[in-house]
């Protein structure tokens, strides 16, 4: 027995996703046409922060120690991984 899979792809210019600068110390800014749910993940695998982006934004994080983290934007069923 087969399931249908539907699926919606959102356009090209509204998943545009920039984010600058990167690498970063204290801030980064987020830039994106759609509203944005984020989560930031340190390589531990733990959430450091979570919040929600759209057109211009900037994300703090200089409570947090030096490395590398993972920001993961959910946007409807689509899941985005950039490595900060």
């Amino acid at each position: 027995m087969c399931t249908k899979v539907s699926s919606y792809e959102y356009p090209k210019d509204e998943q545009r996703i920039s984010i600058y600068p990167n690498p970063t110390q204290d801030r980064f800014t987020v830039t994106s046409k759609i509203n944005k749910a984020y989560s930031l993940v340190d390589l531990n695998g733990k959430t450091r922060g979570r919040g929600m982006v759209s057109e211009e934004d900037s994300v703090d994080m200089s409570h947090l120690e030096g490395g590398i983290y993972i920001l993961i934007f959910e946007y409807g069923l689509v899941l985005e991984v950039v490595k900060l």
